[in-house]
């Protein structure tokens, strides 16, 4: 199931987030971003991160890891900082 991101076979409120935005963004709905979409979404300069192949598209995986590893990164720097919430 695409947007599934921990595999727990539902998508949660976070998933459900991530798919609107990459389907906001797919302007010609061909299932991957380009720079220029990826930019309506996202900030330009992480397009490299989420390319993981190098194909000059972001695909729905590619998505999806790269919005996993956005969320661990900002729940590492709310227990850094102590923006713990329940």
């Amino acid at each position: 199931m695409a947007f599934d991101g921990n595999r727990d076979g539902y998508i949660n409120q976070a998933e459900a987030r991530d798919a609107a935005e990459f389907r906001a963004g797919d302007m010609t709905r061909d299932g991957a971003l380009n720079p220029a979409e990826f930019g309506r979404v996202e900030n330009p300069r992480e397009f490299g991160q989420y390319d993981s192949n190098r194909d000059g598209l972001v695909d729905t995986p590619e998505y999806e890891r790269g919005e996993a590893r956005e969320f661990d990164h900002q729940r590492e720097l709310d227990w850094e900082t102590g923006n713990i919430f329940p």
